[in-house]
């Protein structure tokens, strides 16, 4: 037991008046918010050590989807601040009252998520002296927060006004507890019950325990809309945010308070805050106030029922004169300076009523609302004959009765009626009930004559009839037309009007002629793109040639085309032609001469022509290059144009040599080799290569072409002669390469012409020194890797074919002398 006593007396000592929790969001690509804690305490009988406990804060972090815990943060305060504003004017400032206020602040990285984030912290207790709440010694608080999800940026509504430390008894109260959003959302204010949390075993939750959390427990005979005993009621104005109360209870009271944020109409924040009033006897220089006699006192007015005339009781203290205005804003004279006055009031409303009084010291003023519920009756009009079936608005333009109950069991200022027969509408002002009636009757004429009708022509002979008889006629087709049917011969709208006693009522028929369709022929030259269109009519269907179903069609050739019309069972057709005659004017491809330019270019058969050399010709000839256009037009007038690029380069030119004779089965090239330009080469053998190998005797000629197509010619004749050379060749022993410029090369000086000859020589110890076939040349300058060879005994080899076409060969010694 002595140690449960201890616990009370120092973890759980009372001391918490209230708080609140707000966010600031800093940035938001990085979730970066400033969070700021307030929390108020009671600095005159709370613990001293359970307010030094609290230098810290530990916040929870918690998903507002699932509820569970996700992070905390351990915040330090600053403080504390006095809450010392006097909220009354001529009052002097009480002892025994004192509430301090700290505040914890801390920026933090908080990802909202899909779900939104709960920011919550939680301590106990409160003062045990508190009169509205069940075991407050035993009670905590949680102030907390929701951030929305993600994608909705939003910054807490703040209150502006720290709540009053003071109230006094019997005193009249109003309190600005209006609230700024950063974000410019619509505010709302109402009374809340305020949460618990924490416990007397676990005063300072560590972590926070998660939501939802538990509201406080009302002592019998307060609730949310009764949380302070006073006469009037405390209450708040949702608009604005204006706290009034005149409490008549000396005591502490619990009370919550909370603003809501509104963005395009949809509720996305909401800040609490928790406050502990304490009620306490005060003592004024003067105070202003009053009561009324005969009304019922609400929240947040004096009501009358069944009277208009308020006598108002004063009520104020040490008041010595009196300045009364009543509010009504139909004179100027509702104004008294007696301390118990009346007046007789207009009629339905509510009403502020100001009182303000004076003496030597001071001034005071109060303000509060009379509500007249009085006597004014009302009339739901005359009886009512309709000729339609009921469906009727009944209104008793009474939107501030306290209620209105009609014969036929419904509610409310105004009702709707679907039947004939009397309405009674009781009108209650609280105590006050007035009645009147209304009586419903109908006699509505239905009929309908037979639908509209279509024609295809204009051969129209129509019965018409109203459908109903025993009634009065009268039709639009004149004066005497007043059967039930009439005959008709002639497009139209026809309107009978049928009349009983009481009512009129009217009916249109409709006959109309299916619309004349008609598409206008079309005109182009070469090339087009047509449009067809028809002008839209009632009921229309469309389809065309080509399969288009609007208004409207595109056609890119010529030709005779149509379109279909429907409207309803009625078809209409009609063609149209597009012609387009085309002017094709082709002077055919670019031409190219060679040598000479010398030619015709023809436009064809028109009806006019333009040359670029300003002929009007048909045809023109040409002889220089350039280039030539023609315009033409022909007996349509259409036009067209083409042009030709003429141009003109030399013939190719080469030489195949003169004539010439070789050795029998001596094989000779003949051609002038690849020529730059030259596609083509053509000899008169068939062969196409740029060089010819031959060792027939004969006519050789070769045609070559370039790419203009311009060719050049030559030809040569080849001679066989077996006697042409001689068949023996002799080759000397000895030569001088000694740079006397006699017999400096071996076997001789000239090219040996002999077919198919080579020579070869070696060292005495075999190494080869010179080969024709491989050096390039025919004779040997008697050098051996670009050195003379040394004066020695050197032997050769040689194979010819003599001029008879036989193969012969030589072989023998040489000396290279110096």
């Amino acid at each position: 037991m002595l140690a449960l006593c201890f616990s009370f007396g120092t973890a759980n000592a009372t001391h918490i008046v209230g708080g609140e929790i707000y966010y600031e969001l800093l940035d938001t690509a990085k979730n970066e918010y400033k969070i700021t804690l307030h929390v108020f305490v009671d600095c005159e009988n709370g613990s001293s050590q359970a307010i030094a406990s609290d230098q810290t804060a530990i916040i929870g972090v918690f998903d507002a989807g699932t509820r569970n815990y996700q992070t905390q943060f351990v915040v330090s305060r600053v403080g504390p601040s006095r809450i010392n504003k006097v909220n009354y004017s001529c009052v002097r400032p009480p002892t025994g009252v004192c509430v301090d206020e700290y505040v914890y602040t801390t920026v933090r990285i908080i990802d909202p998520g899909d779900a939104g984030k709960i920011i919550a912290f939680q301590r106990c207790c409160r003062n045990n002296s508190i009169n509205n709440i069940i075991t407050p010694e035993a009670t905590g608080a949680t102030f907390w927060v929701k951030i929305p999800p993600k994608g909705v940026n939003n910054n807490s509504a703040v209150f502006n006004s720290l709540p009053p430390n003071y109230v006094c008894v019997d005193a009249p109260l109003s309190f600005d507890h209006s609230a700024t959003d950063k974000d410019g959302d619509s505010l709302v204010y109402r009374l809340n019950r305020p949460f618990s949390g924490g416990t007397p075993g676990d005063p300072r939750p560590d972590p926070p325990s998660k939501p939802n959390y538990l509201n406080i427990r009302w002592a019998s005979g307060y609730s949310t809309f009764n949380q302070v005993s006073g006469s009037p009621l405390l209450t708040i104005n949702s608009r604005t945010g204006e706290l009034n109360v005149t409490p008549n209870k000396i005591g502490q009271y619990v009370i919550g308070i909370v603003v809501q944020e509104y963005r395009n109409g949809v509720l996305i924040g909401e800040t609490y805050r928790d406050y502990q009033m304490n009620v306490i006897k005060c003592e004024f220089d003067i105070l202003a106030d009053f009561t009324t006699d005969g009304a019922s006192a609400s929240a947040d007015a004096y009501v009358f029922e069944c009277a208009d005339t308020v006598f108002f009781i004063d009520r104020s203290l040490k008041a010595i004169t009196y300045e009364w205005d009543f509010g009504d804003p139909t004179t100027d004279q509702d104004t008294s300076s007696q301390k118990n006055p009346w007046w007789i009031y207009p009629g339905n409303g509510d009403y502020k009523v100001k009182l303000k009084v004076k003496n030597s010291l001071c001034e005071d003023e109060y303000t509060f609302t009379i509500r007249i519920r009085s006597s004014k009756t009302f009339e739901l009009g005359p009886d009512r004959i309709l000729c339609k079936e009921v469906d009727e608005l009944l209104d008793t333009k009474t939107p501030d009765a306290t209620s209105v109950i009609w014969s036929n069991g419904m509610e409310g200022q105004r009702i709707r009626v679907n039947n004939t027969g009397q309405y009674i509408a009781t009108v209650s002002y609280d105590k006050c009930v007035y009645s009147d009636t209304i009586q419903i009757d109908a006699y509505p004429i239905i009929f309908d004559m037979q639908d509209d009708s279509l024609f295809c022509d204009d051969d129209i002979d129509v019965v018409l009839d109203a459908n109903i008889s025993g009634l009065r006629y009268a039709w639009n087709t004149g004066q005497f037309d007043t059967m039930q049917t009439n005959r008709v011969n002639a497009a139209g709208n026809y309107i009978v009007a049928v009349s009983n006693e009481y009512c009129t009522e009217f009916d249109t028929i409709r006959l109309w002629v299916a619309s004349e369709l008609a598409v206008e022929d079309a005109f182009y030259c070469n090339e087009f793109q047509h449009t067809a269109s028809v002008e839209a009519v009632e009921e229309g269907q469309y389809l065309w040639s080509n399969g288009s179903t609007s208004t409207s069609a595109l056609y890119v050739q010529g030709g005779i085309h149509w379109v279909q019309q429907r409207q309803r069972h009625c078809i209409n057709i009609d063609s149209f032609e597009i012609s387009n005659p085309v002017a094709d004017v082709d002077l055919g491809p670019d031409q190219h001469y060679c040598d000479v330019i010398s030619g015709v270019l023809d436009a064809g058969d028109f009806a006019s022509y333009d040359w670029s050399s300003d002929q009007i010709s048909r045809s023109i000839n040409i002889s220089v290059a350039g280039t030539y256009w023609v315009n033409v037009v022909d007996p349509y007038g259409c036009e067209d144009s083409d042009t030709i690029v003429v141009t003109v380069s030399p013939s190719p030119k080469f030489e195949l040599g003169t004539d010439t004779t070789i050795c029998l089965r001596q094989v000779i090239e003949l051609g002038p080799g690849d020529i730059p330009g030259i596609v083509s080469y053509q000899w008169n053998n068939g062969e196409s290569g740029s060089i010819l190998e031959t060792e027939f005797e004969g006519w050789y000629s070769l045609l070559i072409t370039d790419g203009f197509g311009c060719s050049g010619y030559d030809s040569l004749y080849v001679t066989v002669d077996p006697t042409a050379l001689p068949n023996e060749i002799y080759i000397p022993n000895a030569f001088t390469p000694n740079g006397d410029a006699l017999n400096p090369t071996f076997p001789y000086s000239e090219v040996v012409l002999q077919p198919g000859y080579f020579i070869v020589v070696y060292s005495r110890w075999g190494e080869k020194v010179f080969d024709s076939r491989e050096s390039g040349t025919a004779n040997w300058d008697g050098t051996y890797k670009g050195q003379l060879v040394p004066q020695d005994t050197y032997m050769y080899y040689s194979e010819y074919f003599g001029c008879d076409g036989q193969k012969r060969s030589i072989k023998g010694t040489v000396h290279p002398l110096y």
